[in-house]
């Protein structure tokens, strides 16, 4: 198995990879009805808006990732699960929409919140401060 990611090949830059434990789901989100998460890997770009990819293992993600080319970016392709990341301060989500949220300073910066009126929430309804947003990836062909 291949442990190295490739760059970016959109934009160049050094992706960033995370392991997001499984855990159970209380209040807003158990309330709702969403399932407990299993656990994934998510690979980013820190380019703003350039792409990111959701799997559930280490190494699926990685060869997901590395076997993109920037031609499906021209073509307008999708590659894998990719989120397209939007900053706060151009567009906003409509409210009450689940999305994706990058919070840079949170000790898992991304994770699923919605915007509440005038005040972002993490979905169990936490106070989030997200830089970036996008809509929530597709979930697996069954």
């Amino acid at each position: 198995m291949v442990d190295t990611l490739l760059n970016c090949p959109f934009c160049g830059a050094t992706p960033l990879m995370q392991e997001h434990e499984p855990h159970t789901h209380s209040g807003f989100l158990k309330e709702a009805g969403i399932p407990d998460h299993p656990g994934s890997w998510t690979i980013e770009c820190p380019t703003d808006g350039c792409c990111g990819m959701i799997t559930s293992t280490k190494a699926e993600a990685i060869a997901a990732w590395n076997r993109r080319t920037n031609t499906e970016q021209t073509t307008g392709e999708p590659c894998g699960n990719a989120l397209t990341w939007t900053k706060v301060a151009d567009r906003l989500p409509d409210s009450d929409t689940t999305v994706m949220l990058f919070d840079p300073n949170a000790n898992e910066p991304v994770w699923p919140g919605y915007l509440d009126g005038d005040m972002w929430r993490y979905a169990d309804g936490m106070p989030a401060q997200p830089t970036h947003w996008a809509d929530l990836p597709e979930g697996p062909a069954v």
